[in-house]
């Protein structure tokens, strides 16, 4: 039974991404509203602070900066995560690469 499950959980997600819904938690520069599409899905709306983040991020790498020098530009120029935590390479490697695919 629980091989049966995870066959269906697996396809239900499969399908779903087939259909162009995004997965997980809202990206940094993103979060989910209340509203829903006809479907019933969460829509998804911009955060302007966290976009700005993104961009700035985008930015500095389009200028060759290594990811350590944008996590202490970040910090300096006073920009927030997510979560108002510390910028770490990895965050913003994985900014990078979601907006690099």
């Amino acid at each position: 039974e629980s091989e049966a499950t995870a066959e269906r959980t697996r396809d239900a997600l499969a399908h779903l991404r087939a259909e162009g819904v995004k997965l997980g938690g809202a990206a940094l520069g993103w979060q989910h509203t209340d509203a829903t599409d006809d479907a019933g899905r969460r829509i998804v709306a911009a955060v302007e602070v966290e976009a700005r983040a993104v961009a700035r991020i985008l930015e500095l790498r389009a200028e060759g900066r290594p990811l350590r020098a944008i996590v202490a530009t970040l910090t300096a120029e006073g920009h927030t995560t997510k979560h108002g935590a510390r910028w770490h390479l990895t965050t913003v490697a994985l900014v990078v690469a979601r907006e690099a695919a």
